[in-house]
């Protein structure tokens, strides 16, 4: 089917009426890679308003000409897509959701869609943020082969940190401006993007227990972890620095029951169970915690960071680990994430995780201070199958 030829447009881009933001923005998408590589714009029409020549038509997102056509996106899976060639018509149909189009928590299998076809048809590349790092190759004439295939995502969470902060105006050396520094954010945003980033799931990272002091501390003490002075409370000075007793089985059952609760507001996408403890070091002393640490003859070949509290890696495997097997009963897909990092990044050495247990690692921990620290280099790793943190 051709798009572009001898640089004039012969196909026009359908949008239904009801289109979503994902939608519109692929059609922008399009629009705009096709005109830069030929010189030819691509019309946009609602759904109804075709032309009725026998120029191609490229229909994307959810369409009745889609429906018609076999395409249904609701049985697709979040990020997925069909791209199909049928009667002189290009369907670009994946399972999108609403919002922002670049925002990583939506869907965008239609977006995706969009940058396939660039990638394959036209020599598409997005080496790095902003217009100098597109390459597209200029043409005379865009063609899109014979195509009938669907494709999902092979990772459920494809997520790189962004490494810009906006400190423009807090040092008199910035070289950022702050608009630079909004251009730089945007061009980042629309890159990530176009490297098809997202959550397929959404899932839950981040300190899971920063409330719970507050919510809880004072009629279940026994949920947070027993320090050196003999009493339960938070690490530092305030509920964000409250470590938890993870071997409690209260706070097991507090933590499914929220879960459960969340599950039933938002049955269409189950949360996961987000086990990462606060920002502490894990320094429960109560026995049972202890007694779940099994003798490690390796302490000291890590650094103190790592050892000056016992490394309880055991302990933090088998709490991830028992949350999962709770919340399996209720929903044998249930996943839980935790942290690695503190006194617990080393893998434990006696307890398994299983492949419903997901692990975010915190490099920091295990590289030079001077690499800029857990917030530049955090990244989130799946602990799918291992049998070590």
């Amino acid at each position: 089917m051709m798009l572009v030829k001898n640089g004039q447009s012969v196909a026009t881009v359908v949008l239904s009426a009801q289109a979503t933001e994902v939608a519109r923005y692929a059609a922008r998408e399009l629009t705009y890679h096709v005109e830069k590589a030929t010189g030819a714009q691509l019309n946009i029409v609602a759904e109804g308003g075709e032309p009725a020549d026998t120029a191609g038509k490229i229909y994307l997102g959810p369409t009745s000409a889609a429906r018609n056509a076999g395409i249904d996106p609701e049985k697709l899976l979040p990020d997925s897509f069909t791209l199909l060639t049928k009667d002189n018509a290009l369907f670009i149909v994946g399972r999108d959701s609403e919002g922002n189009p670049l925002s990583p928590d939506t869907w965008a299998g239609t977006l995706f869609g969009v940058y396939e076809v660039l990638e394959q048809s036209m020599g598409v590349r997005w080496l790095w943020p902003g217009e100098l790092g597109e390459h597209i190759p200029k043409t005379g004439a865009v063609m899109v082969p014979d195509l009938s295939k669907t494709v999902s995502p092979r990772l459920i969470i494809r997520r790189l940190r962004s490494t810009l902060r906006d400190w423009s105006g807090s040092n008199p050396e910035d070289s950022f401006s702050p608009e630079a520094m909004k251009q730089a954010r945007a061009d980042e945003a629309k890159w990530l993007r176009r490297q098809r980033m997202g959550h397929s799931r959404k899932m839950r990272w981040g300190h899971a227990f920063t409330d719970w002091w507050d919510k809880y501390g004072k009629d279940h003490p026994e949920w947070f972890n027993l320090l050196d002075d003999g009493k339960r409370h938070p690490q530092g000075g305030g509920g964000a620095s409250a470590g938890m007793c993870v071997s409690s089985p209260g706070l097991h059952e507090q933590i499914v029951s929220n879960w459960l609760e969340e599950c039933a507001t938002s049955p269409d996408s189950k949360p996961n169970i987000n086990g990462c403890e606060n920002d502490v070091f894990g320094r429960c002393l109560c026995d049972v915690c202890k007694s779940w640490d099994p003798l490690r003859k390796d302490e000291s070949a890590f650094p103190e960071r790592f050892s000056q509290f016992g490394i309880v890696s055991d302990r933090y495997a088998r709490f991830w680990r028992t949350l999962q097997e709770m919340a399996a009963k209720h929903d044998r897909d249930a996943i839980v994430t935790g942290y690695a990092y503190v006194n617990y990044a080393p893998p434990p050495v006696r307890e398994k995780l299983n492949d419903h247990v997901w692990i975010g690692l915190v490099p920091r921990l295990v590289l030079p201070a001077h690499t800029g620290g857990a917030q530049a280099v955090h990244r989130h790793v799946a602990g799918v199958g291992s049998d070590r943190v």
